[in-house]
């Protein structure tokens, strides 16, 4: 499932490179993509994700590898304060486990 892009502030270290634009985030699936103005992707899978922290103000999240990209808002702060906290939810999910160890 895809959401819709919201307009974003993106800070931060990913995959060895420093990020400092503006550009857009939206979820697809399984992963967070990150545009910048020119419409250069980044896909970062949430499975790699450590940790996102959501605040008023922004959003942190934290890339397995010690990366952290950080989201802050570009007139938008409502949207991107949801947007977190569904990026949290699915960050966190615990796998549904149950049926698997019924069978076992």
């Amino acid at each position: 499932m895809a959401d819709g892009a919201v307009p974003a502030r993106l800070r931060g270290l990913l995959r060895a490179r420093a990020l400092d634009a503006d550009g857009s985030a939206r979820r697809d699936g399984d992963a967070l993509v990150l545009a910048n103005a020119e419409g250069r992707t980044l896909h970062v899978p949430l499975a790699h994700c450590d940790g996102v922290r959501v605040r008023d103000d922004d959003i942190a999240c934290f890339v397995a590898g010690g990366d952290a990209v950080e989201l802050a808002p570009a007139g938008v702060a409502a949207a991107l304060a949801a947007r977190g906290a569904a990026h949290l939810g699915r960050a966190v999910a615990f796998p549904e486990v149950t049926r698997a160890l019924r069978a076992y």
